[in-house]
């Protein structure tokens, strides 16, 4: 995947996690910022690291501002920016 844009999915709601997918040249780069950081940190980074794989993404900046997202909400938010960031601006 491609990515061509800057993208942003999600929200700072409770229970929700914004994402901000931004095309870079370098290597991975992945920010979070979360409450729960300390306990679910490793977890949170794993499962964007997967899904960016499963799309051959290798090289973007991504910031993750979590509040408290289960992993369905994570998943659903960040394919949802890859999406957005691989679109074509029209």
């Amino acid at each position: 995947m491609e990515l061509l844009n800057r993208a942003i999915s999600g929200t700072m709601e409770s229970s929700d996690i914004m994402v901000e997918i931004i095309p870079w040249d370098k290597d991975l780069e992945i920010n979070l910022k979360s409450d729960v950081k300390e306990q679910y940190g490793k977890q949170i980074i794993a499962l964007v690291k997967a899904i960016l794989d499963e799309n051959g993404v290798k090289k973007a900046c991504i910031n993750l501002k979590d509040k408290g997202a289960l992993d369905f909400v994570i998943s659903a938010r960040v394919k949802t920016a890859l999406y957005r960031a691989a679109r074509r601006s029209q």
